[in-house]
């Protein structure tokens, strides 16, 4: 009997280490994400710079969001259509050239609000062929048994970046000046690209038999795969939700929170922090918990199927939430913004892992295209219906709200049957 319960166990999973395509591609992604954060700064400090008007400085910081919604799906095909590792490079050398072209802008005097929206635009349109490529990539460079750790290596790049990137941003601000932070950030997309190129031979994209159809047939086709699949059209709509309740909140309603309600200075395990140094803390926080679970997730993924892992996480995503709407503690919001991290890889890292082992290849670049549009869509709108949200009920009792909803969806997904057993069977 021992023995037979012995058996029922996964064995783990070999090391990701000795797969030196993944580790460059890592590597490339923590470089180009280091750089995406440093551009996010950079161009709302710029706007600012240059115009002195707030409100044209979010409206340049909404052409970040656009591209997504606007040519997202299309990238997606594109990267269907596209060897991978080629399409990423594509996108770092643009990206690479149009970072230059800031600076450049710049000292010639000719970088005004519309410029920079029109940049910007072009940067994050390249981002729409970068991040569904990697995804797929991930998968043609893995085996089965790896996928989970693979995800959750390349995932991890996310939470260092938004922490080095930053602060990175911030150093060099006073010494070189907003327009050379992006000559700075031109050299990260270069590094990146340098990565790539490193990498040996990898899978080539399989050429599709009789003639090639238009793009937006395939774009329709794509649409239509995950309106029938149930699985993928569940996971679309529940990320759409949980996006809405949690990402508002985490964007735009936690420096709201810190600032008007928790405020400062409090002194935290013996150090004196103002407002400003609590809400860094809370980005920390979260970022650790979400490096941690990065780690690990690879354990859970051996003992639950992925459906109820995604399930689990979106539970947690919200259920970290609900307390801040009475909790003035920075040690307790550091906490639960620890225990917010765990959850965020449990989602993200299923959900990618869910597309590259059910999904079919030739359609993967246009899947997560969906996602991503779905995520940057809904954040955008959630992050721009926050601020006005909270200015009528109060922010700490939109966290308790909106994480009680978030929160429920873990249950309701549960009744779900294609979410509940998903990866409990391998796909034919």
């Amino acid at each position: 009997m021992a023995t037979d319960q012995h058996e029922m166990i996964a064995p783990a999973p070999p090391s990701i280490w000795g797969n030196r395509n993944l580790v460059l591609l890592w590597l490339s992604q923590l470089v180009s994400l280091f750089g995406d954060y440093i551009f996010y700064i950079a161009v709302i400090w710029l706007a600012l710079e240059v115009t002195g008007d707030n409100g044209i400085a979010g409206l340049v910081s909404a052409s970040i969001y656009l591209p997504m919604i606007v040519v997202g799906l299309a990238g997606g095909s594109l990267v269907d259509r596209w060897d991978r590792r080629r399409t990423m490079i594509l996108a770092d050398a643009a990206r690479c050239l149009l970072m230059l072209a800031f600076p450049l802008l710049f000292w010639a005097g000719y970088l005004g609000a519309a410029v920079i929206a029109a940049l910007a635009f072009a940067v994050e349109s390249f981002s729409c062929l970068f991040l569904p490529a990697r995804d797929v990539l991930i998968g043609e460079l893995t085996p089965k048994a790896q996928l989970t750790s693979a995800n959750a290596l390349v995932q991890s790049a996310a939470p260092i970046a938004m922490i080095a990137g930053p602060a990175a941003a911030g150093l060099l601000l006073p010494f070189i000046g907003v327009a050379h932070l992006f000559t700075v950030d031109a050299f990260t997309f270069a590094a990146s690209m340098v990565l790539l190129l490193a990498m040996s031979k990898t899978p080539r994209r399989l050429k599709r038999e009789g003639p090639r159809t238009r793009l937006t047939s395939e774009i329709r086709a794509g649409i239509r795969y995950a309106s029938r699949h149930s699985l993928i059209r569940w996971l679309l709509l529940i990320t759409a939700v949980d996006n809405w309740f949690i990402m508002g909140p985490a964007i735009i309603g936690m420096p709201i929170l810190v600032r008007e309600i928790v405020g400062g200075p409090h002194v935290v395990l013996g150090i004196a922090l103002d407002a400003a140094q609590i809400y860094a803390g809370t980005v920390a926080t979260f970022a650790a918990g979400f490096i941690l679970a990065s780690a690990f997730i690879h354990h859970l993924h051996l003992r639950l199927n992925r459906g109820r892992i995604l399930l689990l996480g979106i539970f947690l995503d919200g259920a970290t939430y609900v307390p801040l709407g009475w909790i003035t503690d920075p040690l307790i919001i550091f906490l639960l913004m620890f225990a917010h991290g765990l959850a965020v890889p449990m989602i993200i890292n299923t959900r990618t892992s869910l597309v590259q082992e059910f999904v079919p290849k030739e359609l993967q670049g246009r899947v997560f295209a969906m996602i991503n549009l779905t995520v940057k869509g809904v954040t955008a709108v959630s992050v721009g219906a926050t601020g006005f949200i909270a200015m009528a009920m109060g922010i700490n009792y939109l966290f308790a709200i909106w994480g009680l909803v978030a929160t429920l969806l873990g249950p309701l997904g549960w009744a779900v049957r294609s979410l509940r057993e998903a990866g409990a069977e391998t796909p034919a």
